[in-house]
């Protein structure tokens, strides 16, 4: 998860496993936690991704986890010669009047949310980092 903001209370996520992991629930189940991990946790209202159209097992780990298309970047994957499309999917937090992130947050949330290596403060932060 990378780009999150405390305004926009938005995320960009991925995932990546192994050819020998997939098939096997590890995508869905890894969706699910990360999911209630952003919102639950961390606060956040908006999930985002995107995902090459030829990774089926992906969209369907996805769209189990309550992510929906959104869109898509035209042509903007070459694969094996051929040109597909992006797929842009997102999910919000099903929670009615989810509460936004409360500061101070812990160390892990902070690397996670900024990746800043290393606690520090918000005002610290504005000049480390993203997480402003």
């Amino acid at each position: 998860m990378w780009g999150a903001t405390p305004k926009d209370r938005c995320a960009t996520l991925g995932i990546a496993l192994g050819r020998e992991y997939t098939g096997r629930g590890y995508g869905s189940d890894a969706m699910r936690v990360i999911v209630d991990y952003a919102f639950r946790e961390l606060g956040l209202h908006h999930l985002q991704l995107s995902v090459a159209p030829f990774n089926q097992a992906g969209i369907r780990a996805y769209e189990k986890a309550g992510f929906v298309e959104e869109g898509r970047h035209r042509e903007s994957v070459l694969h094996d010669g051929r040109w597909y499309d992006d797929v842009l999917m997102s999910i919000l937090d099903p929670r009615v009047g989810s509460p936004p992130i409360i500061w101070p947050v812990s160390a892990p949330i902070q690397r996670a949310l900024c990746g800043s290596p290393g606690p520090h403060s918000r005002a610290e932060c504005r000049t480390a980092c993203s997480w402003t």
